[in-house]
């Protein structure tokens, strides 16, 4: 993906360079990460060059990184064009006809960004959250497939022969999974092409799943990649991976009251009871947060019980409420003492948080705003991806234990408070369909189609996923 470094403009704070703008005005994201040197404005104002290695401010603690976060949003608002237009309908993008087409579209003819209503607290948590989660990433215990079936069946199960056999079909369900999922991306054209715009390698992605390499089991790999094959073969969220999740003669009521009970015990076993260890407290949090930004299951139930007047027949994959923030990012790069940029695309997870609050609001309104929701949604997405950017090349997050985290978790961003809010694990805890009043399933049924409608929406059919496998597979 080309980059046109003639379109920027270098942004200064407090003397320094600070990152950098579209001289057009729309949002530009740069993901500094393969940039290691200093980047220092011209006295002349006529350019920028590289200067000595990146020297970033180390950060120990979670109050200093509250400061450091609110004076990044701060400058971001303070240097971002206020009457620059924006696609409302997703992504920001850089070809204005198209942006007035998307607006169009939503019967919107004028529309102007406003940053100056941001929650700004709600931004630095999430932010903040975002680094944690860097780190857990980071440090995630590195196993082999063996392993990681070991942990898991000794999570579920307490009964040493129960451990033993569900060990070894988890062993042999993620190899599958590995095998369909290597073939899935080497067959298809179209992933190829999107793993080439999210700037993975597909070589290289074919010698790290490929089932007939070491690679696939014996080697080690970190536990959040097993999770990824463990999901999308086991629960409801394999009905998801698979495309699986309909109302038909083969997905009864009964059926998804047991899955969706299944689902809350598994969540439960993953989160940290408050006494955990500090250490723990964090993987923990961490694991359930990996599991639920993307599968989206809690997302999905509190959608569907907090706003029951949505017409959830009309949400797509497009639509404001569940389309995932993905826009393009620069990234400059040194190469012969010269100064480049490459580009790719780059998905942020979601804003649990302020997801939240604006849900609230709109409850609370008794309507559904889409100018106001979907304004409100896209501003955090635009200065929560730069502010996370521009941390991560200014900054350095060095936590010296894990008892700050904790303590930050618990009280401001609470996965396992995120997870038991969902008002629907109370109405199905420990049921089964037939122990439910004629009221209590008239709702389920309902709320079973628009669970089913959002989840369509989040996980759509798409023709890119069909292959024929090779007949010796």
């Amino acid at each position: 993906m080309c980059i046109n470094i003639d379109a920027f403009s270098a942004k200064s704070y407090n003397g320094h360079f600070l990152d950098f703008t579209l001289k057009s005005g729309f949002p530009l994201f740069t993901d500094y990460h393969l940039l290691d040197r200093e980047l220092v404005l011209l006295k002349d104002s006529s350019g920028i060059k590289l200067g000595e290695k990146k020297c970033r401010l180390k950060i120990s603690s979670i109050e200093n990184l509250k400061r450091t976060f609110k004076e990044l949003v701060l400058a971001i608002v303070e240097i971002s064009h206020m009457d620059s237009m924006y696609d409302i309908a997703g992504a920001p993008v850089i070809d204005k006809d198209e942006v007035r087409r998307s607006l169009a579209n939503l019967h919107i003819y004028s529309y102007h960004l406003d940053f100056s209503n941001l929650k700004t607290d709600l931004l630095v948590q999430q932010l903040i959250f975002d680094l944690l989660f860097d780190k857990y990433l980071n440090e995630a215990e590195k196993m082999t497939l063996a392993k990681y079936s070991k942990q898991i069946s000794s999570m579920l199960y307490t009964d040493k022969s129960q451990r033993i056999t569900a060990e070894d079909a988890i062993y042999r369900n993620l190899k599958r999974g590995v095998e369909h999922n290597y073939l899935m991306k080497k067959l298809s054209p179209q992933l190829r092409e999107d793993l080439i715009l999210l700037g993975v390698a597909p070589d290289k992605y074919d010698q790290y799943f490929n089932p007939n390499a070491k690679e696939n089991s014996e080697k080690k790999k970190p536990k959040p990649v097993w999770d990824y094959f463990y999901y999308n073969r086991n629960m409801i969220t394999y009905r998801q991976y698979r495309r699986e999740l309909k109302k038909d003669g083969n997905y009864s009521y009964e059926q998804f009251i047991k899955d969706l009970n299944e689902y809350n015990d598994f969540a439960k076993k993953l989160l940290p009871a408050d006494n955990e260890s500090p250490k723990n407290f964090f993987t923990m949090s961490m694991d359930y947060y990996v599991l639920e930004s993307y599968k989206r299951i809690d997302f999905i139930c509190k959608l569907i019980t907090t706003m029951p007047k949505m017409k959830f027949a009309e949400i797509d994959r497009e639509h404001f409420l569940v389309k995932r923030f993905h826009p393009k990012v620069s990234i400059p790069y040194e190469e012969n003492g010269e100064l480049y940029f490459a580009g790719k695309i780059k998905y942020y997870r979601s804003l649990f948080l302020i997801e939240e609050v604006l849900h609230k609001q709109l409850q609370d309104n008794n309507k559904l705003d889409h100018i106001f929701y979907a304004d409100q949604l896209l501003k955090h997405h635009i200065v929560r991806a730069k502010a996370y950017e521009l941390f991560k090349y200014h900054f350095e997050y060095t936590p010296p234990d894990y008892s700050d985290i904790k303590n930050f978790i618990l009280h401001s961003y609470n996965m396992l408070f995120y997870h038991e809010s969902n008002e629907l694990w109370r109405i199905i805890k420990d049921k089964s369909w037939n122990d439910l009043d004629d009221e209590t399933k008239r709702q389920i049924k309902m709320l079973l189609q628009d669970f089913i409608q959002i989840n369509k929406a989040l996980f759509w059919d798409s023709p890119k996923r069909k292959f024929k496998a090779p007949a010796n597979e």
